[in-house]
């Protein structure tokens, strides 16, 4: 069937076949045609940012999109829908039908008013020039003449008037003649501006153009487009349904489709136009280069060392190492990377050689952060492991014991590094409880030292020494202690520091330190009546409010002047006279208000010392040393081991 090009083969969704000489095979523009391939991919494509733009109400970005799949539809050539690929159909229908269906702006009937006034007033417009220029057409002369004179008005600044007076004079006229003069009239007439005096009798002008909603028209053009998709989709009702709602007649006839041009026509340049002339140009200036310097040759085989030799007594001690290295010559390589000044290349050949001590001596002159990856990457963990310890650096010692899953000695490195907490927790996945409960103890010595008293509390009562913990705690000011104690679920030791200062404030007769004591025991009513025998009313009120007795506290807070705060405890308590009363007052100044409530200076320095301490003492958070990595090992493990701590096994 057709020869090498019958059937060709198929790209999917690409079209048929590649063809032949016979012009068998789709080729690639029949998928196209046939309501497949690219063509369908584009609608597919363009149909998400669609969506996006309905949903957004963004009419610009639908009327953008509908034109990218109009575009894309029209080649296609369909009879109807059912031509299209059943996915993309789906979609197409229910997006299509989306758009048309949205809500119409508020503005659009006012357009479509706008619209057909525009367009009454330029058929009126019309109307008049046309019998203007029915009157004007003259009737045929004869040779008596005396149809020869019009009685249209000529236009101002025209010539014709002296020549109908001459034509009248002579008494003979032409018929062309005749004609020619009152054609010319209009004609000049249209071309001049009508006066300010004649403009009143013209019919009048249609009035200036409103302000056109961008929203009504940009929805206004969406269902236009709408109804020309569903025209090229194959659906007429569709399309007129959609043409009516735009409110636009529709056209009578499609843009025809541009067709694609060939290959033969691709391929078709155009005519070169003849070459301008070139002038000499000037002699170029040769550049320096410096001496001329062969290519590095790296022979594997044959005579390589010779072209090694060769190099080397040229000076070219880097080309001679790669002569070297690309044959295996590991040891001469590392020589002469080494002379020619390239340290790192030496000791990756001498890793690669197996040349430890070697190795061991160009790891230790090169900086460790140039070392590591080189030492990483062969392997060579024990010379690494020597680099960190001649270095002190312990902790990148102890991440590499990790690594490898020994635990014991990363402890004995963490310990080594002053991380007692990571030291600890690598105890205590050796199962070396004793010495995990050894560091323990070390690390809730540095924590105190360094004033970290919480965290310290904290690794005491996860070991179970409450008592201790309470020690611990009782160094820092009460409430701070109180709260921490609070925080770490001590809660007896908390009420019986509470008491102890309690007893300690009342004992003293400070009111006011009781009082606060007595708030943080939660005993409102006798912390309301220790503020107000310490005569801070204002505080005494908002005790009494927790507790319940709102009358009280209402009278109060306006024996201070918080009137707006008595007014609303009054209407809590269901008092509405004195509510209406308190209401009628004059509201007071906040100096006014300070005045009245009498806070020495002591006690203002004693309230932030005490909201202080407490409130660290609620957000304080509890130290903790960085977790070691748990990741699985990857690399061989460490030959090298630190020696333990003396007395450790």
């Amino acid at each position: 069937a057709g020869g090498r090009g019958g059937s060709g083969f198929s790209f999917g969704d690409r079209g048929g076949g590649r063809g032949g000489r016979d012009g068998g095979g789709g080729g690639r523009g029949r998928g196209e045609r046939e309501g497949g391939g690219s063509g369908v991919y584009r609608i597919a494509s363009e149909l998400p940012n669609l969506e996006k733009a309905l949903t957004k109400g963004d009419f610009p970005a639908q009327k953008a999109s509908l034109e990218a799949i109009l575009k894309a539809l029209r080649p296609l050539r369909l009879s109807s829908l059912e031509g299209m690929e059943p996915a993309t159909r789906g979609k197409f229908l229910t997006s299509i039908v989306r758009v048309q269906r949205q809500a119409r702006p508020a503005g659009f009937e006012a357009l479509l008013e706008h619209q057909r006034a525009a367009q009454a007033s330029k058929a009126g417009a019309k109307a008049p020039d046309t019998g203007s220029a029915q009157e004007a057409a003259p009737p045929e002369t004869t040779v008596d003449g005396p149809q020869a004179e019009s009685p249209a008005t000529p236009a101002p600044d025209t010539a014709p008037a002296p020549a109908a007076e001459g034509a009248a004079e002579a008494g003979v006229t032409s018929a062309a003649e005749a004609a020619a003069v009152p054609k010319a009239a209009p004609a000049e007439g249209a071309a001049t501006e009508v006066p300010p005096a004649e403009a009143s009798s013209a019919p009048a002008a249609p009035a200036e153009a409103a302000p056109v909603d961008e929203k009504a028209q940009g929805y206004q053009d969406v269902l236009f487009l709408v109804g020309r998709i569903w025209r090229a989709a194959g659906e007429p009702e569709r399309a007129a349904s959609a043409f009516e709602l735009s409110g636009k007649a529709p056209p009578q006839q499609e843009e025809p489709v541009e067709a694609e041009p060939s290959r033969e026509e691709k391929r078709e340049k155009g005519a070169r136009g003849e070459k301008r002339p070139r002038g000499e140009r000037p002699p170029r200036e040769k550049r320096d280069r410096g001496p001329s310097r062969e290519p590095v040759n790296i022979p594997v085989g044959g005579n390589w060392q010779e072209v090694a030799k060769e190099y080397e007594a040229a000076g070219r001690t880097r080309d001679a190492a790669r002569v070297h290295e690309r044959n295996s010559s590991w040891a001469e390589a590392a020589r002469l990377f080494e002379a020619g000044g390239n340290p790192r290349e030496a000791l990756r050949c001498a890793l690669a050689g197996k040349d430890t001590e070697t190795a061991r001596r160009l790891a230790a002159a090169l900086p460790i952060d140039q070392a590591r990856p080189v030492l990483e990457k062969a392997g060579a963990w024990e010379i690494l492991m020597e680099r960190y310890v001649g270095a002190n650096d312990f902790e990148n010692v102890a991440r590499l014991y990790e690594r490898s899953r020994q635990f014991d000695q990363a402890a004995l490195a963490w310990e080594k590094a002053g991380k007692f907490g990571l030291a600890r927790k690598s105890y205590e996945r050796a199962r070396d409880f004793k010495n995990a409960q050894r560091v323990k103890n070390l690390e809730v010595d540095k924590l105190i030292e360094r004033g970290d008293r919480l965290g310290a509390a904290t690794l005491l009562v996860q070991s179970g020494r409450k008592d201790e913990a309470v020690a611990a705690l009782l160094a820092v000011p009460a409430p701070k202690a109180f709260r921490f104690m609070e925080r770490l679920g001590l809660n007896e030791a908390a009420k019986a520091l509470a008491e102890r200062e309690l007893a300690k404030a009342l004992e003293e007769k400070k009111p006011s330190a009781a009082a606060r004591w007595y708030e943080m025991l939660d005993d409102q009513e006798k912390a309301a009546e220790a503020w107000e025998q310490a005569g801070r009313l204002e505080r005494a009120s908002v005790c009494n409010e927790k507790c319940g007795r709102l009358k009280k506290a209402a009278e109060q807070a306006e024996a201070v002047g918080d009137l707006d705060r008595a007014q609303d405890l009054y209407r809590r308590a269901g008092d509405p006279e004195n509510q209406n009363r308190v209401a009628a007052l004059p509201r007071l100044s906040p100096e006014e208000r300070k005045k009245r409530q009498r806070v020495s200076a002591e006690e203002e320095a004693a309230d932030r010392e005490h909201a202080a301490a407490e409130e660290s003492g609620r957000t304080t958070p509890v130290s903790s040393e960085e977790t070691p990595s748990e990741e699985a090992p990857t690399e061989p493990e460490p030959a090298a081991a630190l020696e333990p701590l003396p007395g450790e096994s």
